[in-house]
């Protein structure tokens, strides 16, 4: 079992779940959209980076630009 932080976004497209852990000496984030955007058995997206605060920066940079927040 990995252990790791769940990082959650509501977005108008679906929510949005990434976990974010290390595997094998590098850091991942597995991305889910749960809604009708998405399938919540296989992530969207995987991204990967020497660092955790380097992977949660290029996460939230992904989804801000794949789905960006609603307008307040």
């Amino acid at each position: 079992m990995k252990t790791g932080r769940l990082l959650k976004f509501q977005r108008p497209g679906g929510d949005v779940q990434a976990y974010l852990y290390q595997e094998a000496g590098v850091f991942r984030a597995s991305v889910f959209v749960l809604g009708p955007s998405g399938r919540k058995d296989e992530p969207l997206e995987i991204l990967t980076g020497p660092s955790e605060s380097a992977v949660e920066r290029d996460l939230r940079a992904w989804v801000d630009a794949h789905f960006p927040a609603a307008p307040k």
